[in-house]
């Protein structure tokens, strides 16, 4: 079968710089027009500088030695209560621990927090105990007085061990042992706030290094005030300040605001595996729990840690790699028969070959099956898919209608080039084009591209909205989790099978 490594091209076109509309957003197919000199379009490119191939988790690995120490204490405990009251031995006792813990993961018993309470770990603890009581109550052989027992010795008993790593963490805190280098971004009193805070309640386990002013005439000023902590530079010196001053944390002040300033945070973030926390404009409505915490009174907002440096971002690879090689497997037949029907319609090679932008900016190529009937002109230039095309016959119309045509991309899943989910790669000329025309579109390229998205099937595909576009998958890759995907795969299916593709 021969691969042709040229695009799939319907009539010429070229894309028109838009200003950025300050109202809707306007589909693609609106800023686009025919085509007369491409001598501009087919200049080499400046090659794409590549992400690292994962961020730094020297910041991130601590932070879980600290959950390490709680789930330590949390399987002693539970396996020698459920070991006394509901006389198992060692082994199912531990495997009930075991269990216990993972309910405690998984109602946010272990997450990140400046300053952990016994109060804070009431819930999951309560849920936690609950789980194993009724898992025993069935397999232990204990019911009535003996399962109340259990619990009311559970829970006391994963406080009362919570509350000792807890308090022996604040005490080596307030002896300097332990603290996180810290940066503050902002100016005036809200920084100072900040910095104060940090400095007077040690037990938080902030050290603020220096302050990174907004306004570049704020940094004029070689300190804060009386705390003594020194500016260290402008927003734009945000990134190198935290690399030289080994910062594990940014606490971003509530009035510090720039156009710039999210590509620096998320920059440290997802490069430099840093904590970012902000104190949100509106302070006084900030809710507590989740992904909120607080500095002695003051509200803050934690980032999430980067998408591929969260524990489950292994096991996505692991789903890509064994869902797309079953579904090769059981759509062989399916594969075939298209590729029987391209070449009747076609004439020509079955599958091509595309070049498009993946993870970190990087080219990569895709492969699809053919579905345009018209072959691509020498020298012209990338072009955009439109619906009514002519030269779209019955079975190319039919492949895409239905998502077929994207079936050898499985192939590139496997190899690595993609994932099953995330957002849709697109070609160089595009990429370099929305990059400067649509809002926060460079964002994208933190995570692999997919064989379908959060954009995709919320009906964002075609001629539609690249800017809504870049909307779903930026909002896809902050908020990504297995979940997440599976439902997206999902919905997918239910899109192909419902002939939605296009």
């Amino acid at each position: 079968m021969r691969v042709d490594m040229q695009a799939e091209l319907d009539q010429p076109v070229v894309l028109r710089a838009p200003s950025r509309p300050s109202g809707p957003a306007t589909p693609l197919a609106a800023v686009v027009e025919p085509a007369e000199s491409r001598a501009d379009l087919t200049e080499p490119r400046e090659p794409r500088r590549p992400l690292p191939s994962r961020p730094r988790t020297g910041p991130i690995r601590r932070r879980e030695r600290a959950a390490l120490a709680l789930a330590a204490g949390d399987v002693v405990v539970t396996a020698l209560v459920v070991g006394l009251v509901a006389g198992l031995a060692l082994v199912p006792a531990a495997a009930v621990a075991v269990g216990t813990v993972v309910v405690l993961r998984l109602t946010g018993g272990y997450r990140p927090r400046l300053r952990p309470s016994s109060a804070d770990d009431l819930r999951p603890v309560a849920l936690g105990s609950l789980a194993a009581t009724v898992v025993l109550v069935p397999t232990g052989g204990i019911a009535g007085a003996a399962a109340l027992g259990l619990l009311g010795a559970l829970v006391p008993g994963l406080l009362a061990a919570r509350a000792a790593v807890h308090v022996a963490r604040r005490a080596t805190r307030r002896r300097g042992r332990g603290l996180d280098a810290t940066v503050v971004v902002g100016q005036g009193a809200a920084a100072r706030r900040l910095v104060a805070a940090a400095v007077d309640h040690p037990e938080f386990g902030l050290a603020p290094v220096g302050v990174v002013g907004v306004d570049p005439t704020d940094v004029l000023d070689p300190e804060t005030g009386d705390l003594g902590t020194p500016r260290l530079g402008s927003l734009l010196d945000l990134t190198a300040v935290v690399e030289s001053t080994g910062a594990r944390r940014v606490l971003v002040a509530q009035d510090a605001d720039d156009p710039t300033l999210t590509d620096l945070l998320l920059a440290c973030r997802d490069r430099a595996g840093v904590e970012v926390l902000w104190e949100p404009r509106f302070s006084a409505l900030a809710p507590r729990g989740g992904q909120t915490d607080a500095l002695w009174g003051i509200p803050l907002v934690r980032a999430l840690p980067a998408a591929r440096s969260r524990a489950p971002w292994r096991a996505k690879r692991a789903l890509d790699v064994v869902v797309a090689a079953v579904l090769l497997l059981l759509l062989t037949p399916l594969m075939a028969v298209a590729a029987l029907a391209v070449r009747w319609e076609m004439g020509r090679s079955i599958i091509f070959g595309q070049v498009r932008v993946g993870l970190g900016g990087l080219p990569f190529t895709i492969y699809k099956f053919r579905t345009y009937r018209q072959p691509p002109s020498s020298g012209s230039a990338p072009v955009w898919s439109v619906a009514g095309d002519p030269s779209l016959g019955p079975v190319g119309r039919f492949l895409r209608a239905t998502s077929i045509d994207e079936l050898p991309q499985l192939v590139n899943v496997l190899r690595g080039d993609m994932s099953l989910v995330g957002p849709r790669p697109e070609r160089p000329f595009f990429v370099d084009r929305f990059s400067v025309d649509v809002p926060d579109y460079h964002r994208r390229h933190r995570v692999p591209v997919g064989l379908t998205g959060w954009a995709q099937v919320h009906g964002l595909r075609g001629d539609t909205s690249i800017e809504e576009r870049a909307r779903f998958d930026n909002d896809y890759i902050e908020n990504w989790s297995l979940r997440l995907d599976l439902q997206i795969l999902v919905r997918t299916v239910r899109a192909v099978l419902g002939r939605q593709g296009g």
